[in-house]
């Protein structure tokens, strides 16, 4: 979908599902969890 948008192959999707159990608690763990990757990727990526 993304090539098609016309983005590079450098970039990439996250499709995250929830369901109606699903509290504020879950969603900001899972932020929080998401941003933690985000900052050792891009750290990671400034050292190569």
């Amino acid at each position: 979908v993304l090539k098609a948008m016309g983005f590079g192959g450098s970039l990439g999707a996250l499709r995250v599902s929830i369901g109606h159990a699903t509290g504020a608690e879950d969603i900001e763990l899972f932020r929080a969890a998401l941003a933690g990757i985000a900052a050792r990727r891009a750290g990671a990526e400034k050292a190569a």
